[in-house]
C-alpha cells in the first residue's frame, strides 16, 4: 500500500483462520493470580495493619509509658504486685478510649477480609487472601476466624504463644509461601 510506505504492488497478507472449535485463550493475569505473594510485600502489609493496631492502643500506651518514666524518675523501689495494680488502674482507666478505636479498625478489618480476602496492608498493597482448594473467595470463617482470631488465641499463652508466633513467622519461608495460620484456613496470599 503506497499511502503507508510499501511498494503500489504489494498485496497486504489475509489474516490468520481460526478454526470455530478451537480453544480460547486464558489472559496472562488469570496465570499470575494463582502464584503466591511476594514475601517481601506479605512483611509490609502485615506492619501496616500492626501499625493500626497499635494507634488503636496508643489512648492505653502513653499513659502507660508516662507512668513507667513518672515511676523510674521517683527512685522507689516498687513491689510487684503493686507495679501490676498501678498498671491495671491505668489500663482500666484509659481502656473506653481504646475500645471505640479498636472496635472500629475490626470492623473495617473484618469487612474487607470477609468481603474482598484483603486487609487494610493487603488492600494498600495489591495482595489478597484467596483459597487454598480453588483459589476463590475465602469469606468470613476462613478469613477472619480460622486465619485471624484461631492464631491470636494461640498467640496469648504465655511463653508457648510468642513460639507460635516466631514459627508462624517463620513459615513464610516455605516453597509454597504459606504461615501456619494459612495451614489453618486453608488459604494462600495472591498478587491482587
Amino acid at each position: 500500500c503506497p499511502e503507508f510506505g510499501g511498494r503500489p504492488d504489494e498485496v497486504p497478507a489475509a489474516p490468520p483462520v481460526i478454526a470455530a472449535d478451537a480453544e480460547p485463550v486464558l489472559p496472562p493475569i488469570v496465570a499470575v493470580e494463582t502464584m503466591a505473594a511476594n514475601r517481601w510485600l506479605r512483611l509490609p502489609a502485615a506492619m501496616v495493619d500492626g501499625l493500626l493496631k497499635t494507634l488503636c492502643y496508643l489512648p492505653i500506651t502513653i499513659p502507660l509509658a508516662r507512668l513507667v518514666v513518672r515511676e523510674a524518675l521517683s527512685g522507689e523501689q516498687r513491689s510487684f504486685g503493686e507495679i501490676t495494680r498501678l498498671t491495671s488502674d491505668v489500663v482500666n482507666a484509659h481502656l473506653p478510649e481504646a475500645l471505640p478505636l479498636l472496635g472500629l479498625l475490626m470492623l473495617v478489618q473484618l469487612w474487607l477480609l470477609a468481603g474482598r480476602g484483603q486487609s487494610v496492608g493487603k488492600l494498600l498493597l495489591g495482595l489478597r487472601i484467596v483459597r487454598e482448594s480453588d483459589g476463590g473467595a475465602p469469606g468470613f470463617f476462613r478469613a477472619f476466624l480460622l486465619r485471624g482470631t484461631v492464631p491470636f488465641l494461640i498467640e496469648q499463652v504465655p511463653v508457648a504463644g510468642f513460639a507460635f508466633w516466631i514459627a508462624d513467622s517463620c513459615f513464610i519461608f516455605r516453597e509454597d509461601r504459606r504461615c501456619i495460620h494459612d495451614l489453618i484456613a486453608g488459604t494462600k496470599v495472591v498478587p491482587a
